[in-house]
């Protein structure tokens, strides 16, 4: 949670993220966008921030959190809602998770036409593989040459 009192400063003040809470690179993102003065909305699952309100995760610092389900009609209408005050959308789900959603890129573009959505990957599909996690192991077996695929 974001402290109302602490004053905010940076380039990127006057942007608004909306980020959708999961893993990969997308909360560290928002994480240095929030820390460069973007004012950063993140949502995520009911019932996973801590009696106190306050998150454990410093990586989750400087942000507002608001609990949503994305699997209910009302969730995704208090993400809809979000969407036309924000300037960015990160996303870090598995390809057509979001469309399945209605959260999609044509989906945030109908509902606001200021707001751009952005999506982070930690997947990597590789010759006629599915797509498993980007990282060098996981790549190596199946292509020599994903060294430079995935990590250029």
């Amino acid at each position: 949670m974001t402290d109302p009192d602490t004053p905010r400063g940076g380039p990127l003040v006057g942007i608004r993220v909306l980020e959708l809470a999961g893993m990969g690179p997308g909360p560290h993102g928002a994480m240095l966008l929030a820390d460069l003065g973007a004012d950063v909305v993140r949502v995520q699952r009911p019932g996973t921030l801590p009696a106190d309100g306050r998150p454990a995760d410093q990586q989750l610092r400087g942000r507002t959190i608001v609990e949503a389900d994305l699997k209910s009609p009302a969730g995704i209408a208090t993400v809809l809602d979000l969407v036309e005050r924000a300037d960015v959308l990160v996303e870090g789900f598995r390809p057509g998770v979001t469309e399945r959603l209605e959260l999609g890129p044509d989906d945030v573009l109908r509902r606001s036409r200021r707001c751009r959505a952005t999506r982070t990957r930690t997947r990597a599909c590789v010759l006629s593989y599915p797509c498993r996690p980007a990282t060098r192991p996981a790549a190596r077996p199946c292509c020599p040459r994903a060294d430079l695929a995935v990590n250029p």
